[in-house]
């Protein structure tokens, strides 16, 4: 479960170095552009210097406004910039964070099957052996029991009964008992 965390944090952490590339690229290209722009002005403002001295106050400040303009109009597109890559990393965050809750879910759950299931074989296992255990130790109860009963019969009797005999005889005393009145229902 922690591998499936980290490939989750692992992932979200590349889509979001993706997406911070692509950023700085078009930052780059924004400034390069911005650059470019700033520079040509400036060619031109000197050519226009060069012609007349007024023209080099009003370059001057035709130069400061249009690079504050330049810083204004750059620092508004970086913060949107920033806005919709914190919107997406919030986004996509909130989507595998999602993803990974149910991942967890399923697998807590399957693995509650297992066990219950698990559980569930050992028990019946256990109900086998505690019958058969319950058999085995009754059997030899009987046959401790027909020993005892044998001996016993044996020196009662003065010679040893078969079960069958031993039986035979209850059941003969038993009937006899019933004819003489000592049973009642």
């Amino acid at each position: 479960m922690i591998s499936i965390a980290l490939v989750v944090v692992t992932v979200f952490y590349a889509d979001l170095l993706k997406k911070f590339n692509t950023l700085m690229t078009e930052y780059d290209k924004f400034k390069l552009h911005e650059d470019k722009k700033t520079m040509h002005i400036l060619q031109e403002a000197r050519k226009k210097a060069a012609n007349d001295k007024d023209l080099e106050e009003m370059f001057r400040e035709e130069l400061e406004s249009s690079i504050l303009k330049q810083i204004d109009i750059f620092r508004r597109e970086a913060a949107k910039a920033v806005s919709k890559m914190c919107k997406a990393v919030e986004s996509s965050s909130e989507e595998q964070l999602k993803d990974f809750k149910e991942i967890m879910k399923q697998e807590t759950y399957a693995s509650q099957k297992k066990l219950e299931e698990k559980i569930e074989q050992d028990y019946e296992s256990t109900q086998k052996e505690l019958e058969s255990y319950k058999q085995n130790e009754m059997k030899k109860v009987d046959e401790s029991v027909y020993k005892i009963v044998y001996r016993v019969s044996e020196l009662v009797l003065g010679k040893g009964l078969s079960l069958q005999e031993h039986q035979q005889i209850i059941l003969e005393a038993l009937d006899k008992a019933k004819e003489e009145g000592g049973l009642k229902r």
